[in-house]
């Protein structure tokens, strides 16, 4: 009964190998060999499977290296875009404030009448109450005609 018994242990084991189920196949081939000590293809298969096991966890290993690695990577990566994007929104923002500055520069100076940056006035110089009303050029072309129409009459 027990070689039957070892024979099935053994099957479940191959099967377990099969689908990557290194340890079971494993646990399984031990108590093949617990049952039936001289199985040879029991121990030819553990130590495949054995070795199968160490290639899985190696790689495993292997594998959560290269994903911190990446993640690391990506994070310095990110960490540099960041500083980058930071630099430029503080260069931005400075000349931001150097127009703002500007504008309100010339806008008292439009406001008060005084000089701008350039050295002359902005704002056009208001009329003195004393000083005669600017004429448009419509009237004084009227002017000219009204006489030569009121020499005609005369």
């Amino acid at each position: 009964m027990a070689p039957r018994v070892a024979d099935a242990y053994f099957n479940r084991a191959v099967v377990h190998g099969r689908r990557g189920s290194h340890e079971l196949a494993i646990a399984d081939c031990r108590k093949t060999l617990e049952l039936a000590p001289g199985h040879a293809r029991a121990m030819a298969l553990l130590d495949v499977e054995t070795k199968a096991l160490h290639i899985a966890e190696n790689a495993q290993a292997e594998l959560e290296r290269q994903v911190r690695k990446v993640r690391e990577e990506a994070a310095q990566q990110l960490q540099s875009e960041r500083r980058q994007f930071e630099e430029t929104l503080r260069r931005q923002q400075e000349q931001l404030h150097l127009q703002q500055e500007e504008f309100e520069r010339r806008l008292r100076a439009l406001e008060g009448g005084q000089p701008s940056a350039s050295g002359s006035s902005a704002a056009p110089e208001k009329p003195s109450g004393n000083d005669p009303a600017p004429v448009s050029q419509k009237s004084a072309q009227k002017k000219p005609a009204q006489k030569k129409s009121a020499q005609k009459k005369s």
